[in-house]
């Protein structure tokens, strides 16, 4: 609550160092791994490290067209379950 009532004045901040908004097209590949699996809409103890971060970072990635892969437990259909994966299948483009 105290950081939504905030929000307009940590904006500038937030702009600065969130990772989301440095997002561009010509970026190396992202893999972002998680503990947990996403929670949206319910409170997270570290919310600029969840899951639920990674899956908006994951689509700014996409919208920009950097390769990124998102993975946490649960999740279908993973293609690289380890990063050294993720870097072997990168480096063989």
């Amino acid at each position: 609550d105290t950081f939504l009532a905030r929000r307009e004045e940590l904006l500038p901040s937030i702009r600065e160092y969130s990772p989301y908004a440095h997002v561009t097209a010509d970026d190396p590949p992202v893999y972002l791994i998680y503990r947990e699996a996403p929670a949206a809409g319910r409170p997270q103890s570290d919310p600029t490290h969840s899951a639920n971060f990674g899956i908006k970072l994951q689509e700014q990635c996409q919208r920009v067209g950097v390769p990124c892969e998102l993975v946490y437990p649960g999740l279908p259909d993973v293609t690289n379950a380890q990063v050294t994966d993720f870097v072997i299948t990168m480096l063989k483009k």
